[in-house]
C-alpha cells in the first residue's frame, strides 16, 4: 500500500487566536521525561507513520485500497474490523519515552464533563499499546516556542507536545497539554507573552447551547503549569428563555497585566408557545439582532507565577461569567439593568418585551396569561 497516499498533514502556522469557555477537568497529564527528545525526533516518529496490520482477506483489502485511493476521506470512516487498515503510529511507545501517562478522555454531557475511556481511544485492557491511525499533524511556531499539535481522525482528539530550545540550540521536549472530545474544530492556541500561553477548548455542548474555555497556562519553567481558566465564548438559544445570550472575548497581555476584553449580546428569546401574549411580541421582533451588546473586561495582575483578579478594575466578576448561559432572570437584570431599563425608551414593541422581562424578574411571569 502506497502510504504516501496518507502522509501526514503538516501546517505550518504562525497562529493568533482567541475565544473560550466555563469549568473544564485539567488538561495536564503528569509526566517525567525519560529519555531526552528532540523536536525533529518526534516530528520523524509521526511522519513515519506505516502499516500495522495487513487484513487477512487480500482481495477486500485491494479493493478497499482502490476505493480509498479515489477517495481519500473514506479511510477516515473505515474501522480496522472492516479489514482494512491504513498507516498509523504506535504513540504508546513515545509517551513511554518521554514519560507521558494516559490520559483520560473528558465527553461533554450538556452541563458537565465526564471521563470516558482514554485519548485516542487507548483500551484499559491495552496499557502497553495504543495505535494512532492516520494522524495529522501541525507545528505552531512561536518565539521561543514550538508546539506539535497531533489529532487522529475516529477521536476528536488532541495532543500537543512543547518544545523549548537550550542552551545548545536545539529543540527539546518539556511538557505536553492533552485535549480531547474537541468535536467542533481544533483547539486554539495563542501565545499571550514569552512566558503565558492560552488554548481554548470545547467546555460544553447541547441542545441550543455551546461553549468554549480558554485556559492560560505558564510555560516559563521546566514544566507548564495552568494557571487560570475562564469562559471565553459562547452562546444559549431557543430555551424558552425571553432572552438568549451570546459572547465571545479576546484576552491580552501587556506589562505584568492579563485582560480579558468580552463582548456581550443579549437577544429576545422564544417562550415556546408557552404564553401567547407574548409570542405575538416576539414574531414583531427580529431574533436575530440583539437589543444591546455591551463591552466588559475582567483583569488579572502577575505575583510571580499566580494571577490575581483585580477586583478595582474589572467591570465584570468571574461568578458573573460563570452564568452568562444560565436563565437566571435576576442575575441578568443586575449584571445589565442600564440596558435593560433603556428598552423603556424603545419603540412600542421593545417596551413590551420589557414588560414581560421585568414579570419574569419579579417571579411573576406566570399569571401573565391567565
Amino acid at each position: 500500500m502506497d502510504n504516501k497516499r496518507f502522509a501526514v498533514v503538516w501546517v505550518v502556522l504562525l497562529l493568533f487566536l482567541t475565544s473560550g469557555c466555563a469549568s473544564l477537568q485539567h488538561p495536564i497529564t503528569k509526566s517525567t521525561i525519560v529519555q531526552e527528545t528532540t523536536f525533529e525526533e518526534v516530528k520523524k516518529f509521526f511522519t513515519d507513520a506505516k502499516q500495522f496490520y495487513e487484513p487477512p482477506d487480500e482481495k477486500l483489502n485491494k479493493e478497499l485500497a482502490e476505493t480509498v485511493k479515489a477517495s481519500p476521506e473514506l479511510a477516515k470512516e473505515l474501522s480496522p474490523t472492516e479489514g482494512y487498515y491504513y498507516p498509523a503510529v504506535k504513540i504508546s511507545d513515545l509517551w513511554k519515552r518521554l514519560g507521558i501517562k494516559r490520559s483520560l478522555r473528558y465527553l461533554d454531557t450538556g452541563k458537565y464533563r465526564k471521563t470516558s475511556g482514554y485519548l485516542f481511544g487507548s483500551e484499559a485492557s491495552k496499557q502497553s499499546e495504543c495505535l494512532l491511525r492516520y494522524p495529522e499533524v501541525k507545528l505552531f511556531e512561536f518565539s521561543g516556542l514550538k508546539v506539535l499539535q497531533v489529532s487522529e481522525s475516529m477521536y476528536c482528539d488532541y495532543q500537543l507536545f512543547l518544545f523549548k530550545k537550550d542552551k545548545d540550540g536545539r529543540w527539546l521536549y518539556f511538557d505536553h497539554i492533552d485535549a480531547s472530545d474537541e468535536r467542533y474544530g481544533d483547539p486554539k492556541l495563542k501565545m499571550l507573552s514569552n512566558e503565558l500561553l492560552s488554548l481554548t477548548v470545547l467546555s460544553s455542548r447541547g441542545t441550543g447551547i455551546l461553549s468554549y474555555q480558554t485556559l492560560v497556562f505558564d510555560i516559563s519553567g521546566n514544566k507548564i503549569e495552568q494557571v487560570l481558566g475562564l469562559p471565553g465564548e459562547g452562546e444559549r438559544h431557543g430555551w424558552g428563555v425571553l432572552y438568549d445570550c451570546e459572547y465571545k472575548s479576546e484576552f491580552v497581555y501587556s506589562g505584568n497585566t492579563l485582560t480579558g476584553n468580552y463582548k456581550i449580546s443579549i437577544f429576545p428569546g422564544a417562550s415556546q408557545g408557552i404564553f401567547i401574549q407574548y409570542d405575538a411580541i416576539l414574531n414583531a421582533l427580529n431574533v436575530e439582532v440583539p437589543f444591546f451588546t455591551v463591552n466588559r473586561k475582567i483583569i488579572f495582575k502577575r505575583d510571580g507565577s499566580k494571577l490575581r483578579l483585580d477586583n478595582k478594575e474589572s467591570t465584570i466578576t468571574v461568578d458573573d461569567l460563570d452564568i452568562l448561559l444560565s436563565e437566571a432572570y435576576k442575575d441578568f437584570y443586575r449584571m445589565f439593568k442600564v440596558e435593560f431599563d433603556g428598552l423603556q425608551q424603545g419603540d412600542k414593541v421593545q417596551k413590551e418585551w420589557y414588560k414581560y422581562f421585568k414579570l419574569a424578574v419579579d417571579d411573576k411571569l406566570e399569571a401573565i396569561d391567565k
